[in-house]
């Protein structure tokens, strides 16, 4: 029984293996299989053939050879003997033995190419092998040629056998190989093939909705460290079962997910402000309320609109940019443009549309949002219109946020602060303030919230650099509809050159009330010097030249004469004098200020002064003279005040000639006159030296000074047609030098004698409220001829001439008197005789022209304190000039 069974089991198995071999023959895969193999051992098949053939063949042709090299060694010589003895029977026994061997077909014994011997047949096949020997007998010393062995071999015998070889070899050889092969597909089908066909099988019975049955294999499951490449794919199967499933799942789970994401979109697009549209092949297939609301039209009228009238919702003139859009997206090119749109009322709109295309199975989907931006063009518009006018505008414009950001600014307030406009957004307002303004920005700030605005607040500012400078500021706050700030929206005005034009206006202000008081303290300081001067001219007049007496009198009169100039010189500096230029001598000025700033330099600074002889004279107003000295003497004196020092003032003579490096490269060729200024102070910094003349510079401490010195100085000489030079070094001092062209004449030197002066004979009527100054001009006149009548009350002069007008030559009067000032006296008189020549002698009277003197009907002006050479000789040429 249990042999039965075995037997069977047996038998089942061998029915087993040979139906997965039939399978396995059946197989594409192994067909290809063996073929593969058959073709695979066919060519090495084919190849080892070829070789041993070759080597075989090789082998059969050299014993041909062989052979017939034996026969040229063992029988030449044999049948050389027997060819000399003519043994022709001998000759045909060993001929025929030489034809025994294998292979070897004819031999012969040749003489002249004849055949005199031969054993066997030639051939006419070119399978052949041949040879020639030359048969020679020796005999002696003596050799001869008596013919040729000529011996011929067929191959016909080497390839019949290559051939059968190759029979036999290919005729074993396939049969081996294709046991092989088939042993082979066997095992291959065993091992893998079969596996294959099962896992085939496996992956035809799954779908995706019922991949949940595991592969298994016809085979022992081995440990993890033993598996092989099919055990490692069944593994992977099975993994990918798993994810599948679980992906399965997952998709199941996302697209319920997915579906209530589009009831809640569908929600959110339907609820939305802004326009939601969806096109499907050209065809809206979903429009919301908020794309109904910018339109005008209804959500039923939207829907299903075509192509062609989806493009008709745009302005004509933008038809080509929805146009364009539209070819965009049938590329799958999504893009956001910004078109206008008609409404169904006929309005224009700003759209900016953003289009997304996709596309799916129901083909070409393009989902647009479209947002209504006509409210925040007109916005931008207008934003554009305030830049473009504060960007032109001469005061700064600022905008800051609620806490205090900047967060716009034109082009004016960041350079009148010194930043560039890209660097300067999102600075604190407190940036643009010094620190000592922070609570002056809280008590504005303070203000705005409360108000609301501030107008025309004086507030400090500062600059990248550090540097200060005042500025107007305006200021609104601006809130929305709930009263919360939004922004602080400002202008600023930097008005440092206002403050410049107020300090001037204050300076020409003082001046003028210095002006003021000068006029009046000249006109009677005026007064007092004409009596000194005219007293003293007239006693030199009753004296000898030798008296002793003569030259007091002579230092009164030039002390007076300097006085006068001094007075000049006030009203000059209060601009109360005219710019008259005359040839003068500077030296005489120049050491006047020097004696005069003695007195007010410290007592550590040593004055040193000299000068040339022999100057020649200058075209100069001394007044401005005097003015650059003291200014320039004085900026010495004020580098020189800490710790003393020497103060160089030198009047020279200088020539400029072609060498660019003697004085002033700006001066022209020719003689000048130059006032040399030297300190030994600390020096001017090179940096400096080109600002020192630039009006309201100064380095000095505030109160010290207003920096307009220098810049007066530089017009002063450059009014006079001059050149200044500075020279500087740190440490060693200052040197001035002003340079100013001469005259050709030379100086005029005053003799000391008495002038001889004109006389005279007429009668003139002469008016002054000052009867010293009366007294003494009557008597000079009256010593000179003339017959006066002197009073010091114009009233009673008017009524004198009113009396007698045609008994008076000429009218001499002063300008300011009590009751009647001297221009209405001149007019009075002249209402009632025009012709009468009239002199004015004034000593202060700003608005006196020349022009306004003619128009007057004077015939000449005098400046007290007048001398008695003046006097004299001015009377004389208006009496003389009729």
């Amino acid at each position: 029984m249990t042999d039965k069974s075995g037997v069977s089991e047996k038998a089942g198995r061998t029915k087993l293996y040979i139906d997965n071999f039939r399978k396995a023959v059946r197989s594409p895969l192994a067909r290809k299989q063996l073929l593969a193999i058959l073709a695979f051992s066919s060519v090495i098949t084919l190849f080892d053939t070829w070789i041993q053939l070759t080597v075989e063949f090789r082998q059969d042709r050299a014993f041909v050879e062989y052979q017939l090299d034996q026969i040229g060694k063992s029988h030449l010589f044999n049948l050389t003997d027997s060819l000399w003895e003519l043994n022709e029977e001998q000759i045909r026994i060993q001929l025929n033995n030489a034809l025994g061997l294998k292979d070897i077909i004819c031999i012969e014994i040749r003489e002249s190419g004849q055949a005199m011997y031969r054993a066997g047949k030639r051939s006419a096949s070119r399978l052949i092998e041949t040879r020639s020997y030359p048969m020679i007998y020796s005999k002696g010393e003596g050799k001869q040629t008596l013919g040729t062995l000529y011996v011929e071999a067929d191959l016909k015998g080497v390839y019949n056998r290559m051939y059968k070889r190759a029979v036999l070899i290919l005729t074993t050889q396939g049969i081996r190989m294709l046991v092989v092969s088939l042993f082979i597909l066997f095992i291959i089908h065993h091992l893998v093939t079969r596996h294959l066909i099962d896992l085939a099988g496996y992956m035809r019975s799954v779908n995706v909705e019922t991949f949940d049955k595991p592969l298994r294999l016809m085979r022992k499951s081995l440990p993890r460290s033993r598996r092989d490449e099919l055990d490692e794919v069944v593994a992977t199967i099975d993994n990918l079962r798993q994810a599948v499933n679980y992906y399965t799942d997952e998709q199941d789970r996302v697209e319920g997910e997915l579906r209530k994401s589009e009831r809640k979109f569908r929600t959110f697009a339907e609820q939305a402000i802004i326009g939601i549209s969806i096109v499907r092949e050209g065809r809206m297939i979903f429009a919301n309320e908020g794309l109904s609301k910018i339109l005008g039209y209804s959500i039923e009228e939207l829907l299903g609109l075509e192509k062609e009238r989806i493009l008709d919702l745009f302005h004509p003139d933008d038809n080509p940019i929805a146009m364009s859009l539209y070819r965009s997206n049938m590329k799958g090119m999504g893009e956001t443009v910004e078109l206008r749109a008609v409404t169904k009322a006929g309005e224009e709109k700003w759209l900016q549309l953003f289009s997304k295309p996709f596309h799916g199975e129901e083909g070409l989907t393009i989902s647009c949002i479209i947002v209504d931006t006509t409210e925040r063009r007109r916005v931008e518009n207008e934003m554009t219109k305030f830049k473009t006018i504060t960007d032109k505008a001469n005061y700064g414009a600022s905008i800051y946020d609620p806490k205090g950001y900047l967060i716009y600014t034109n082009e004016c307030f960041a350079s009148m602060h010194g930043y560039d406009p890209e660097e300067i957004i999102g600075r604190h307002v407190t940036s643009f303030h010094h620190e000592d303004q922070i609570e002056r920005l809280k008590d504005l700030d303070r203000m705005l919230r409360e108000h609301g605005k501030y107008s025309a607040e004086l507030v400090e500012h500062v600059k990248k650099d550090g540097t200060m400078f005042p500025a107007l500021m305006n200021s609104n706050l601006i809130s929305d509809k709930n009263d919360t700030p939004l922004y602080y929206s400002s202008t600023t005005i930097d008005i440092t050159e206002l403050k410049r034009l107020e300090e001037q206006l204050k300076h020409s202000h003082k001046m003028e009330a210095i002006g003021t008081l000068a006029g009046g303290i000249a006109h009677d300081f005026n007064n007092i010097l004409g009596i000194i001067l005219g007293n003293a001219e007239l006693a030199v007049q009753w004296i000898p030249d030798a008296s002793p007496a003569f030259d007091n009198l002579h230092e009164i009169m030039t002390a007076s004469n300097r006085a006068k100039d001094v007075v000049k010189q006030l009203l000059n500096f209060s601009r109360k004098s005219d710019d008259i230029k005359e040839p003068n001598q500077i030296t005489f000025v120049v050491k006047e200020t020097v004696n005069l700033l003695r007195a007010s330099i410290p007592r550590t600074i040593e004055i040193r002064y000299r000068e040339d002889e022999d100057l020649p004279m200058v075209m100069a107003n001394p007044t401005q003279i005097h003015q650059i000295v003291i200014n320039l003497c004085t900026n010495a004196a004020h580098a020189m005040e800490s710790r003393g020092g020497v103060l160089d003032i030198r009047v020279s003579r200088f020539m400029k000639n072609g060498n660019p490096h003697d004085g002033s490269q700006d001066l022209e060729q020719g003689h000048y006159v130059c006032i040399s200024i030297k300190d030994t102070g600390d020096g001017i910094s090179p940096e400096l030296l080109d600002k020192i003349f630039v009006p309201y510079f100064t380095t000095k401490q505030t109160g010290k000074g207003t920096g307009m010195g220098l810049a007066v100085v530089h017009g002063l000489v450059k009014n006079h047609g001059g050149e200044i030079v500075v020279e500087s070094e740190i440490g060693k001092g200052t040197r001035f030098v002003v340079y100013f062209p001469a005259l050709d004449a030379c100086p005029r030197k005053e003799d000391g004698k008495r002038p001889d002066l004109p006389m005279g004979s007429e009668r003139i009527l002469f008016v002054d409220d000052e009867k010293a100054l009366v007294d003494v001009v009557r008597e000079i006149l009256e010593k000179f001829g003339y017959a006066v009548d002197a009073h010091v009350s114009p009233l009673t002069a008017l009524e004198q001439f009113n009396a007698s007008p045609h008994l008076y030559d000429m009218v001499i009067t002063d300008m300011s008197m009590p009751h009647m000032s001297g221009d209405q006296l001149v007019r009075k008189i002249l209402d009632v005789r025009p012709d009468i020549p009239v002199m004015l002698c004034t000593g202060y009277n700003d608005d006196l022209t020349e022009e306004k003197a003619h128009h007057m009907g004077l015939k000449s002006v005098l400046n007290k304190p007048v001398n008695l050479r003046e006097l004299v000789t001015g009377v004389r040429a208006v009496l003389d000039a009729g």
